[in-house]
């Protein structure tokens, strides 16, 4: 979640991350961002991350500066 080129407010994106840091059993094996785009729960993902942006209050004040309730 954050800026991206082109786009007025940030937006979420699938991007290969941690590389850094090894599988682990605890986490299993990370997927590369191609993985995550086939991967069959893509959907819910992209569900649960529009949910988090639309209701939580928190993230929206963090993200966008404003929260639904101030209207600013």
């Amino acid at each position: 979640m954050g800026p991206v080129e082109g786009q007025p407010a940030p937006v979420c994106s699938l991007v290969t991350g941690a590389e850094a840091a090894p599988d682990t059993p605890f986490y299993g094996r990370k997927l590369t961002r191609d993985e995550a785009l086939r991967h069959p729960w893509v959907s819910d993902y992209w569900e649960t991350i529009d949910h988090i942006l639309e209701n939580d209050t928190t993230v929206k004040q963090h993200l966008y500066g404003t929260t639904a309730e101030s209207g600013a």
